[in-house]
């Protein structure tokens, strides 16, 4: 499945138009989302005998 995605330059000026309050949102859901990867990776390498 391919999802079409705005160019890079696009996503962050659109970023850049929000308010302060909405972009700490945003990038505060990013962290979580990031962070819980990292995590889930990090149980999936411990877990594999090496």
């Amino acid at each position: 499945m391919k999802i079409d995605l705005p160019p890079l330059r696009q996503f962050l000026n659109r970023l850049l138009a929000l308010t302060i309050g909405m972009q700490n949102t945003i990038f505060e859901r990013f962290e979580l989302l990031l962070s819980q990867q990292i995590e889930t990776k990090r149980y999936i390498n411990l877990s594999i005998p090496t």
